[in-house]
């Protein structure tokens, strides 16, 4: 029995639609055109075409009618649908730069009305790298992890919002030295992801007598001089013009053939605020010296934010917050003790976050440090260094009040690969003494390492010099603290035969230590079933988590099977 015809009918405007099957009634086979030679056909090639008749058009069912119309003009076999398809849509994608230092609830309301508005279909918030005019700027990394805590914390992870950290550093992950003009920004994000289209958001107060965007500057790549590119700027990207109170455009294109008013659809008005970088930092600075602590800046920007500000002691001194009922500090007067947790954390789980809260609960130490360890060789699959540390930040700051000592630790992200124990330890040392802060540095470990056939005497280090592996063991165990966790089915007679200064970790006060069995290994197979079924939303990973660590492992697709292996 001889298959399914296919043959092609010209539509009224022109273009043309593949048919399966028989023709419509009314209309009778006749042989088609030779399909032309520079034309390669997918599948079996067109045996009929469609040689119209004129039956009665009303007599006809609604599916024959349409057939009817569509076969209006000649039908004649075409070219595979692959060669004639539409050109895909391009996503819309917002740049909203600037220093964000710090990124405040207006920088986030502005974000968010650029999507309520529908004129894009996503918004990227970039903090600027290095400004040599600007000495006093925050580093560039801090202003992008405030920035993607606030993204992360403020939002549903459904909102397409997103951090960018194309200004902070270059494509081969080193720093950039200085920050990127407005022109070399969007060429180098249009070059990277051609499958968008951007444009640059700008307030009212930027289109003022006196100013002039084509008259904007770029640094020449080779010569290092400065040269005009705003001409280009304002040809080449679209300008998303927010209104600003007090200034006032009646003509914005005036400014540039791309410049479009922002408006709200459906009779909305635009939401805005008056919060500004500059009032915050103001408010940090007076805040902690009066009050000592950092409630004039309480709801000026997203919470994570105000503790990465007050941990980081961005725009202020902090204040030590005494802790007489839990310290029981053994280390000299004046030094400051600090426990040091490490690991992949990929990604940290509540378990690591309530490790880090019983540590200090405990009062072995003032402090407590996640440290995400840099790239591994022995583990390709490991996230990147910098997804991992972005998740720590956010673990730390979300799940915990400005007031706790807890932080993540960046010592090992931009290094080329992960530190030895020792010379973690060693380098966190050196930055305290050059901060001209004297600590004691504690290793976290768990009784499981602690068993027989395991000696940290064996541990080694790479030589700096010729790149060998060395033995460094001995000095970690008689240089550092080591607090002892105890683990299930791990236990320990005589702690002091695996080093000289190893201490149990146990709670003050009659108080119970309390443990979580979560592993980053478990969620991560958790993520993996939930995309299988394509659960987007990760149902199975939720509340094994800090939320905002869920909302980015989502935003950012980070344990989907194509996560892509850097950041935006």
């Amino acid at each position: 029995m001889a298959g399914p015809q296919m043959f092609y009918i010209r539509n009224p405007d022109g273009s043309l639609t593949q048919h399966f099957g028989a023709p419509p009634a009314g209309y009778v086979p006749v042989p088609s055109v030779p399909v032309q030679p520079n034309f390669q056909a997918a599948g079996p090639r067109p045996s009929v075409a469609v040689q119209p008749q004129r039956p009665s058009f009303v007599s006809m069912p609604p599916t024959v009618r349409t057939q009817t119309l569509l076969a209006s003009q000649k039908a004649i076999p075409m070219a595979p649908l692959s060669i004639r398809r539409a050109p895909a849509k391009k996503t819309k994608v917002a740049i909203l730069g600037g220093a964000l230092d710090p990124p405040t609830l207006n920088h986030l309301l502005g974000a968010s009305e650029v999507i309520h508005s529908g004129m894009a279909d996503e918004v990227w918030l970039m903090p600027c790298g290095p400004r040599p005019d600007k000495p006093n700027l925050s580093p560039a990394i801090d202003r992008f992890m405030m920035t993607e805590l606030a993204v992360n914390t403020f939002f549903s992870s459904e909102m397409p919002i997103h951090a960018s950290s194309l200004e902070v550093f270059n494509d081969d992950g080193s720093w950039r030295q200085q920050s990127l003009a407005t022109y070399d920004s969007l060429s180098a994000l249009r070059s990277k992801y051609p499958d968008k289209e951007f444009s640059f958001v700008i307030g009212t107060d930027w289109l003022q007598p006196g100013t002039d965007l084509r008259e904007w500057t770029s640094i020449d790549p080779v010569t290092g001089e400065e040269i005009v590119t705003g001409d280009k700027l304002v040809s080449e990207f679209d300008f998303l013009i927010m209104q600003r109170p007090g200034y006032d455009v009646e003509d914005v294109t005036a400014f540039g053939p791309r410049m479009i008013r922002l408006e709200m659809p459906d009779g909305m008005h635009f939401m805005e605020g008056s919060i500004s970088s500059t009032e915050v930092r103001k408010r940090a600075d007076i805040s902690a010296r009066v009050r000592e602590d950092l409630q004039l800046v309480e709801g000026l920007v997203a919470p994570a934010v105000l503790s990465y500000i007050y941990t980081k002691e961005l725009y202020h001194k902090r204040q030590e917050v005494p802790r007489p009922l839990l310290a029981r500090s053994q280390s000299s007067p004046g030094v400051k003790n600090v426990a040091v947790f490490g690991g992949a954390f990929d990604p940290p789980t509540n378990s690591h976050v309530l490790a880090l809260a019983e540590i200090v609960h405990s009062g072995i130490a003032d402090e407590a440090l996640l440290v995400p360890c840099g790239p591994r060789p022995d583990k390709p699959n490991l996230r990147p260094a910098l997804t991992r540390y972005i998740m720590c930040e956010l673990a730390c700051n979300s799940a915990f009040s400005y007031a706790m000592p807890v932080r993540a630790s960046s010592i090992e992200v931009f290094e080329e690969e992960a530190m030895a124990t020792y010379d973690t330890l060693c380098a966190l040392k050196a930055q305290a003494e050059q901060a001209g802060q004297p600590t004691n540095f504690m290793f976290v470990i768990g009784s499981d390492w602690l068993q027989p056939g395991t000696d940290l005497r064996t541990w080694t280090s790479k030589d700096p010099v010729t790149g060998e592996q060395i033995v460094t063991g001995d000095k970690l165990v008689s240089e550092f603290d080591f607090i002892v966790v105890r683990r299930p089915g791990s236990d320990v007679q005589d702690l002091s035969e695996f080093g000289p200064r190893m201490r149990w970790m146990e709670m003050n006060h009659g108080m119970k230590n309390i443990d979580s069995n979560l592993s980053s290994t478990e969620v991560r197979k958790r993520a993996a079933r939930a995309y299988a079924r394509n659960d987007k939303n990760l149902r199975l990973v939720d509340g094994l988590v800090p939320t905002a660590v869920r909302k980015y492992i989502e935003r950012e697709s980070v344990y989907k099977p194509d996560h892509p292996s850097k950041k935006l």
